[in-house]
């Protein structure tokens, strides 16, 4: 079955995440219904191979009550396979359409980088407003540094966070707007939640001494080297 190459489902706009999981329930009933036509196709041949028996004498049968008619299985095995394949039509269509709109979505992103480069060099207040975004991903960086202890998810914030200052309407204009009110929209929008008693007007209060960032591969003790050779097999005590 087609599945579409999109973002974790944290990143992603609520609209797009919210197809992706349209598409997973398609998915899922399309599994559905190859269940029960599996098992349809399994009883018709069952029956044609069971052996044919005579029918009891009708005097030594107890009443019983008329069964009812049974379908034919090949009506029910065409009808469970064009909805089954009516299923799949419809979820290729919308992760087709996904993947357009997250494909779009890239080349806008790429669209941009493209302009602010070019506005990087006709623009007099280009490197303004680089300098702005230095400063304010320093900032944002070291708020993540304090916060968020697994390495990974330390690096997907960091994209996540270089996403929103590129692609992010509102912070097209960053040179603009006071700087704490760009770091709070930011640590808000990324889900981080800083000590702003820390924080002294342009910044946050200097690191203490031996500070390391809570995903640092030291921040455990240890006796052996942390960054050992991968090629090396021999296994260190």
């Amino acid at each position: 079955m087609p599945t579409s190459t999109a973002q974790p489902t944290e990143t992603l706009p609520p609209r797009v995440a919210q197809a992706e999981e349209r598409i997973a329930m398609l998915h899922e009933l399309a599994e559905l219904g190859m269940m029960l036509t599996r098992a349809t196709v399994r009883r018709a041949v069952e029956e044609l191979e069971a052996p044919e028996t005579s029918a009891p004498e009708a005097e030594s049968e107890p009443a019983k009550r008329p069964a009812a008619p049974r379908r034919d299985p090949a009506e029910t095995f065409a009808t469970l396979s064009r909805a089954v394949r009516l299923t799949l039509t419809l979820a290729s269509k919308f992760d087709d359409a996904l993947t357009a709109r997250l494909a779009g979505e890239v080349a806008k992103c790429e669209e941009k980088r493209a302009r602010a480069r070019a506005d990087a060099e006709s623009d007099p207040y280009a490197a303004l407003k680089t300098g702005r975004k230095a400063r304010v991903r320093e900032l944002v960086r070291d708020v993540a540094d304090r916060e968020i202890p697994d390495p990974e998810d330390h690096d997907i914030l960091t994209d996540a966070l270089e996403e929103r200052l590129l692609c992010d309407e509102a912070y097209d204009n960053i040179e603009d707007l006071p700087l704490r009110d760009i770091v709070e929209h930011l640590c808000r929008d990324l889900k981080l939640s800083p000590d702003w008693r820390r924080w002294t007007g342009e910044g946050w209060t200097p690191n203490l001494p031996f500070y390391r960032p809570r995903c640092s591969l030291f921040t455990a003790p240890s006796r052996v080297p942390v960054l050992q050779d991968t090629d090396d097999p021999t296994p260190r005590e």
